[in-house]
């Protein structure tokens, strides 16, 4: 059983970057071309117009593709209209590098926040009581978490997406234990806030992302791959 928790990782090709169109939000255009970043690739449009139509997805990119402005996007948009979004990194250290990317969006009143191990316990009271709209975290905090899911009804009644980043890390037994914690969100979603959320994966080239992410979240997923990204020759899955 746990062999079905094993993502198959392919060899990475070069490619030539394709680019497409599709529009944003004033708040996601501004904090983009802060980034330097003016004009999207091919699968981030296709990643964006999808989670739009309340897709969950997964997106297969090689590293430094831009997968997270796909999530980004969405986080900032749901934001806006009062929803609340989760984003889970395999580590804390990944969580705290990645969060540079969200600090920007408080100059537009978009709150975010890391909740884990090394969160201040004085931080994390505040935090319950007064929700971030984008909440980061791992899967070990997620499961304590669940168990004060009360402390976090505030947060969860307007939870629509989650987001697992670096899907691929997610195999074997910890990809037994991410999918039980999973399993146990979505039932206290849906049996205490009558919601069903929609996920977002991202990862680096696996063979078998959409059927990897179906067992591990019991979801329908759509599979957007990174084909147009620029990448150069790598075996590496990071």
């Amino acid at each position: 059983m746990l062999d079905e928790f094993s993502p198959i990782v392919f060899r990475q090709k070069a490619a030539t970057p394709e680019y497409s169109e599709i529009p944003l939000g004033e708040v996601a255009k501004a904090v983009f071309s802060s980034r330097g970043i003016d004009k999207l690739y091919r699968h981030q449009a296709e990643g964006i117009a999808l989670a739009r139509e309340g897709k969950s997805i997964v997106v297969v990119a090689p590293t430094a593709s831009g997968k997270s402005e796909i999530y980004m996007n969405e986080a900032i948009e749901r934001a806006l209209r009062g929803e609340n979004t989760l984003i889970i990194y395999p580590t804390k250290a990944l969580a705290r590098d990645q969060m540079k990317r969200f600090e920007p969006l408080a100059l537009y009143g978009i709150t975010a926040e890391i909740y884990d191990g090394d969160t201040p316990d004085s931080k994390r009271e505040k935090m319950r009581k007064n929700p971030p709209k984008i909440m980061i975290t791992n899967f070990d905090m997620l499961h304590f978490i669940l168990l004060n899911s009360a402390k976090f009804d505030s947060f969860f009644s307007k939870l629509s997406l989650i987001v697992v980043d670096e899907l691929h890390t997610y195999s074997g037994v910890f990809g037994g234990h991410a999918g039980n914690i999973i399993w146990r969100l979505k039932r206290i979603l849906a049996k205490k806030h009558s919601r069903k959320p929609q996920f977002i994966c991202t990862s680096a080239t696996i063979a078998n992302a959409k059927s990897f992410a179906q067992l591990l979240f019991g979801e329908d997923f759509t599979e957007v791959s990174g084909g147009g990204a620029p990448a150069g020759n790598s075996s590496t899955c990071s």
